[in-house]
C-alpha cells in the first residue's frame, strides 16, 4: 500500500530544494544557473513538444531556444509564494513565449502573403494554401491557449475537462454566470482575493449580484474558471465568451 503521507512529504522536499536553487541563481551563482538549466533540459523539451504536437529536436528547431530563453527568465522572475511552484511557473512562460513566436511567425507569413503579384492570388491553389495555412496557426495557437489555460485554472484545483459538466445548462443561466464572473473581475478588490486565497469571496460578491449564494456556490468552479480567462491575454479562447459579455 502506497505510503501517500510519504509520496506529499518527498513532494514537498523536492519542490524546497528546487526553488532554494533558484533563489542561489538569483543571488549570482550562475555555474548553479548553468547545471541547473541542463538538470532540466526534459522539462524544457517537454513542455516545447507539447505545445508544437511534436518532438522538438534542440539543434534544429527554433522553439528549443525560445523555450530555453523562457526558462532562464523564469529563474530571474519567480517569486517564491507568490507564484505557483517553479516548474508550474515556468512551464506558462515557456507556453507564453512560444504562443508570442507563433504569431510573429503568422504576422510574417501574412506580409509574404501581401507581396504575392495580382496573378499568383487569382491561383486557386495558392489561394486553398493560405487559407489552409491561416487555420493550422489559429488552431496551433487555440492548442497553445488551452494548455496554457489548463494551468492556470489547475491552481484552484479545476480541470479543463470538467468545465463541460459545470456550465450552466440553459442560455440565459450561463449568461447570467459570466455576468457574475465579469463583475468579479471588474472589481479589484474581490478579483485578488480570490487569487490569494484561492476561493471566492461570496459575502462580498452577493452584494453585488442578483444571484443566491446557493446559485454562486453551485456554479463556483465555473465563474472562478471564467475570471481567470478574463484576467488572462488568452485571445482565442476569449472569442467564445465575447458575444456573451
Amino acid at each position: 500500500m502506497i505510503n501517500f503521507l510519504s509520496v506529499i512529504s518527498l513532494f514537498e522536499t523536492k519542490q524546497t530544494k528546487t526553488e532554494e536553487e533558484v533563489e542561489l541563481i538569483k543571488n549570482g551563482d550562475e555555474k548553479l544557473r548553468n547545471t541547473f538549466i541542463s538538470m532540466h533540459k526534459n522539462f524544457i523539451l517537454s513542455v516545447a513538444s507539447k505545445s508544437k504536437g511534436r518532438f522538438i529536436q534542440p539543434e534544429n528547431d527554433e522553439e528549443y531556444s525560445v523555450a530555453i530563453t523562457a526558462f532562464n527568465r523564469a529563474i530571474d522572475k519567480f517569486e517564491e509564494g507568490k507564484n505557483a511552484s517553479f516548474f508550474t511557473f515556468a512551464g506558462l512562460l515557456i507556453k507564453r513565449d512560444l504562443i508570442d513566436l507563433y504569431r510573429k511567425n503568422k504576422n510574417n507569413n501574412e506580409m509574404l502573403f501581401s507581396q504575392m503579384t495580382e496573378e499568383e492570388s487569382d491561383n486557386f491553389e495558392n489561394t486553398v494554401a493560405i487559407r489552409s495555412m491561416r487555420e493550422e496557426d489559429k488552431h496551433l495557437e487555440l492548442r497553445m491557449e488551452i494548455g496554457i489555460y489548463k494551468t492556470l485554472i489547475e491552481e484552484f484545483s479545476i480541470k479543463f475537462e470538467e468545465l463541460a459538466k459545470v456550465s450552466p445548462k440553459h442560455i440565459d443561466s450561463r449568461k447570467n454566470i459570466l455576468q457574475v464572473a465579469r463583475t468579479v473581475y471588474e472589481h479589484v478588490e474581490i478579483k485578488d482575493e480570490l487569487f490569494m486565497k484561492k476561493r471566492l469571496p461570496l459575502s462580498k460578491i452577493l452584494k453585488l449580484v442578483d444571484a443566491s449564494r446557493k446559485t454562486l456556490e453551485k456554479h463556483r468552479k465555473y465563474i472562478i474558471a471564467n475570471v481567470i480567462l478574463l484576467n488572462s491575454d488568452l485571445e482565442y479562447m476569449k472569442e467564445y465568451i465575447k458575444d456573451v459579455l
